[in-house]
């Protein structure tokens, strides 16, 4: 059996790194946890060999020594992760963008795909003064005193955004498509509504969320 903390593979290539460092830190903790399941292993062996069982004084020893070791490695993981996530955190919140170029967004549904299998999506984030006339167009307000009506215009905001913010895709099946003949839905910018209607309501709620900027970038797209 192997014993150690979890591999980061869901993380960055800068936040692994961060990671691997913080576990360096935490390194003489692992070590004694290490050594804890070592005695541990050798104990029910000895009590495997002696009674043909797991069981006695030397087992219940073993045991309490791998809770320990398990206890010490799991709370080393979680204070890695966690100083690995600030770095991140920080990192993210410190680099610029380019707000006049897209960036990639593979939609949960596909990230599991092969890579090139996936579809892409071409966004941009939106700009202050487009993120300022949404807010401004947030409410719908009609008629005065007892009769005044207020709507929040969510639906038409996330559209608005849709418009704006997608520019291109790449690898977007057509419904038509199947695995012995593969079709291809070509991105038209001049015919948007249409385009935007053919996305399914789960991605476009995906792609609105990472205009806005409330979803991380793809890997390699930092």
């Amino acid at each position: 059996m192997v014993f150690g903390p979890p591999s980061p593979f869901s993380l960055t290539m800068i936040t692994r790194i961060s990671y691997w460092l913080a576990i360096a830190f935490y390194s003489p903790s692992i070590l004694i946890a290490k050594l804890y399941n070592c005695i541990a292993n050798r104990l029910l062996k000895s009590s495997y060999e002696s009674h043909g069982m797991f069981s006695g004084y030397r087992s219940k020893i073993a045991l309490k020594l791998k809770k320990r070791a398990y206890k010490i490695v799991d709370e080393v993981s979680v204070d890695a992760i966690a100083y690995a996530a600030q770095i991140k955190e920080k990192e993210t919140i410190m680099k610029a963008i380019r707000a006049d170029q897209p960036y990639d967004l593979v939609p949960k549904e596909d990230q599991k795909k092969p890579k090139k299998e996936q579809t892409t999506f071409k966004v941009k984030f939106i700009d202050p003064y487009m993120a300022a006339k949404l807010g401004d167009q947030m409410f719908d307000v009609k008629g005065a005193g007892s009769s005044r009506k207020e709507r929040l215009l969510t639906g038409t905001q996330a559209l608005d955004i849709l418009k704006e913010c997608l520019v291109g895709w790449e690898n977007f099946e057509h419904p038509d498509s199947t695995d012995e003949n593969k079709k291809y839905v070509e991105f038209d910018r001049k015919n948007i509504d249409d385009m935007v209607a053919m996305i399914h309501p789960k991605t476009r709620s995906e792609i609105v969320d990472f205009a806005r900027g409330e979803s991380e970038l793809n890997e390699g797209e930092e």
